[in-house]
C-alpha cells in the first residue's frame, strides 16, 4: 500500500432514489462502503470505509443549507439542496437494531427544484452521484499490478462536496 495526493471524484449509487410526493423531497443511498455485508468496491476500483463517511458526513452538514447542494450529472447551478446526510455504517446500524439488508454507506434526504423534481417524477434521473475530494488515498497494488486489482485505492481523509443526480448509476 502506498499514499497518493489528494483526488477529486464523483460517483454514482446503483440504488434508485424513493420519492415523496407529499413533502416533495427524495431519500435515496448516496454512496456504499458495504453491499450485501461485503466491502463495496466501485467500478473505479475505490473503496470508502465506514469511518470516513461518517467523518465526511459530519463535514458535509456543518455547511449551511445554501451550500449543501445537488444537481443534475455535476454540471451547472443547484437544482436543490441536500436537507440531511447521515452515515449508516454497520456499527451504527446495529447499535440501533436497524437492519440494512448488509448495506451501508451515506443515506441522503434532499429537496429538488422544480427542474430537476420533474426530471425525477418522469423517471429520467432516479440515481444519486456523491463528489468530493479524498485527501488521503491509499493506492492498493495487486502481485499483478494495479489494473489487475479489483480495489485500486481507499479512499480517506474524505470531504463531500455535493451530490447530483443522474439518469444513470456509473457504478453497476
Amino acid at each position: 500500500v502506498t499514499t497518493a495526493t489528494a483526488i477529486s471524484f464523483s460517483k454514482a449509487s446503483p440504488a434508485a432514489l424513493v420519492f415523496d410526493k407529499a413533502s416533495k423531497r427524495c431519500v435515496g443511498w448516496g454512496a456504499f462502503s458495504k453491499k450485501a455485508g461485503v466491502e463495496y468496491d466501485d467500478e473505479h476500483g475505490d473503496h470508502t470505509p465506514d469511518d470516513e463517511f461518517f467523518k465526511a458526513t459530519g463535514g458535509l452538514m456543518k455547511k449551511d443549507f445554501s451550500e449543501r447542494e445537488i444537481n443534475v450529472s455535476h454540471l451547472g447551478a443547484a437544482q436543490g439542496s441536500i436537507v440531511t446526510a447521515w452515515a449508516m455504517g454497520e456499527d451504527i446500524a446495529k447499535a440501533l437494531k436497524i437492519d440494512t439488508g448488509g448495506n451501508y454507506g451515506v443515506l441522503l434526504d434532499f429537496e429538488p427544484g422544480p427542474e430537476l423534481l420533474a426530471k425525477i417524477e418522469s423517471g429520467e434521473m432516479f440515481r444519486l452521484s456523491m463528489e468530493g475530494l479524498a485527501h488521503n488515498v491509499e493506492i492498493v497494488k495487486s502481485a499483478t499490478g494495479i489494473a489487475a486489482a479489483k480495489r485500486k485505492r481507499i479512499l480517506r481523509g474524505v470531504e463531500l462536496t455535493k451530490w447530483a443526480v443522474c439518469p444513470l448509476g456509473a457504478h453497476e
